[in-house]
């Protein structure tokens, strides 16, 4: 039987209360032994006739349990409700609970937690003790923990856990495929990669924005596939689904106190992966959430005008400005300036060629370009030794505006 040792002074209460419940029917969703993920219901009957009711997501095949919805004092036919929602079928409680705890324990082999929501509802179950009859059944697939990552994230999260503690050749994995890759694969066949090696594949016609061709304006290939060294880093910046998310002051010092090279790196790949997936999302009908793409480039933004240099991480921020306005919209709202001045002061100051090429460029968003000239104009105030050049560097630029406004300016 898997040991349970876990005993928050903050469940005390909890656990007083519902292991006093009697337990009440339970379920589980048929067919999970072939897709190696389970869903199981566990109830507690209340003596007015209402439940409270725990439905656990469960990956037998390598996670463990993934995640927990947890309803309080609900009626009867809210309960068969949710079993109608899940297509469940009624088991015996000594079963879910040995599938539950026996999918623990395999993923703890591989060093694999349950998530936190997991430990504020496991008074739901009865203690793990030998008073709970031991049923063995079969973990992973093929004698082997089997990672179906189901999302990018989840692959970044556990991959390298998994590598750490089983080794590269000791567990099988599906890697995500994300949704617009499928619109995309016109990469030429000729380029040398290496698929078990390469760190990640282009799409080398993908444009954004509304360009005109390749030839008006030099654009980036996005990757496909991240392979961060720090990936802990995306899972602190992308938040939880929830739009505008920045991460904590904590947060942010643990990032700033990796080697710099390797954060600079790591968000550069983010963004451009980013911008990749969210213009497929907007190229798609997909309604998901896309909070943790726009979450992930904005935030990486900021950051990089801690860590990033003039060259490669100022090409990856004027990527960025490079898109359409719903890509704009969706990550800075109406706080572009705020997001991006700050990091084209910090790279672009040694670097007005690169600034003076950007703002040339032909059918780009003016609120994008309006940022470079705040950016500019920070250098002007903050460095007076260089007010002289600056000042060139309006008059050349304005100039050029209004020879070239009807090519280099569009309607947003």
């Amino acid at each position: 039987m898997a040991s349970n040792k876990k005993n928050k002074g903050s469940q005390i209460a909890l656990i007083s209360r519902l292991r006093k419940l009697e337990l009440g029917p339970c379920f589980k969703r048929p067919g999970f032994e072939q897709s190696g993920e389970g869903v199981f219901l566990v109830s507690r009957c209340h003596k007015g006739g209402n439940y409270t009711v725990a439905v656990f997501l469960v990956d037998i095949y390598c996670l463990g349990v993934k995640d927990v919805i947890f309803n309080d004092r609900i009626t009867k036919g809210e309960l068969y409700d949710i079993v109608d929602r899940f297509q469940m079928e009624p088991c015996d409680y000594v079963e879910v609970h040995n599938r539950i705890y026996g999918a623990i324990e395999f993923a703890e082999e591989a060093g694999i937690h349950p998530p936190k929501e997991f430990d504020r509802v496991e008074p739901i179950l009865e203690e793990d003790t030998d008073d709970i009859p031991l049923i063995e059944y079969e973990y992973g697939k093929d004698g082997q923990h089997y990672f179906i990552a189901s999302n990018t994230t989840e692959w970044i999260k556990y991959y390298p856990i998994l590598v750490e503690n089983l080794g590269e050749d000791n567990f099988k994995y599906i890697r995500p495929v994300e949704e617009f890759e499928d619109d995309y694969d016109d990469y030429d066949d000729d380029d040398d990669f290496d698929d078990e090696d390469d760190s990640y594949s282009y799409l080398s016609d993908f444009r954004p924005g509304d360009a005109q061709s390749a030839d008006d304006i030099k654009y980036l290939n996005y990757p496909v596939t991240l392979t961060l060294k720090h990936p802990e880093i995306l899972l602190s910046i992308t938040g939880e689904d929830d739009e505008w998310s920045v991460p904590s002051d904590e947060q942010v010092n643990e990032i700033l106190s990796l080697p710099a090279d390797e954060i600079r790196a790591d968000l550069e790949q983010i963004i451009l992966y980013n911008i990749g997936a969210l213009r497929g999302y907007l190229s798609s009908d997909d309604d998901a959430s896309h909070a943790s793409m726009t979450n992930a480039i904005s935030n990486s933004v900021i950051l990089l005008g801690e860590v990033g240099n003039s060259e490669s991480s100022l090409d990856v921020i004027l990527d960025v400005m490079r898109q359409n306005e719903e890509f704009s919209d969706l990550c800075f709202g109406y706080y572009g300036e705020e997001y991006l001045t700050p990091t084209l002061y910090k790279l672009g100051a040694s670097q007005p060629q690169k600034l003076s090429d950007y703002f040339r460029e032909k059918s780009l968003m003016a609120y994008f370009k309006l940022c470079v000239i705040e950016a500019m104009a920070e250098l002007y105030h903050n460095q007076p030794e260089k007010r002289e050049f600056v000042t060139q560097w309006f008059r050349s630029e304005m100039q050029y505006l209004i020879d070239h406004a009807p090519e280099i300016v569009d309607r947003h």
